[in-house]
């Protein structure tokens, strides 16, 4: 994406924050250490890029933004989100 829009970041940091917002657990599955410093709100929440997570169980596991957003969200368990868990 740098050479394709001519930036050194393609995207700023806060740039899809709004979008993310509705997806609180995933916000606290991302840590920018673990995945080289790139902000979530960097990220669009359809990109076709692989990034590590980090359930609450302490669990690492890598998958895209949208099979993040696809894993179901209803469930008042902390673990819904972690294929581990």
């Amino acid at each position: 994406r740098q050479r394709s829009k001519g930036r050194e970041v393609p995207y700023p940091v806060g740039a899809f924050r709004s979008e993310w917002a509705h997806y609180p657990v995933l916000i606290r599955q991302f840590h920018p250490d673990l995945n080289g410093g790139i902000a979530l709100t960097q990220v669009p929440p359809a990109a076709d890029v692989w990034i590590l997570w980090q359930c609450e169980a302490g669990h690492l596991f890598i998958a895209t933004p949208w099979e993040q957003r696809q894993r179901p969200g209803t469930s008042r368990r902390r673990s819904t989100w972690c294929p581990e868990c």
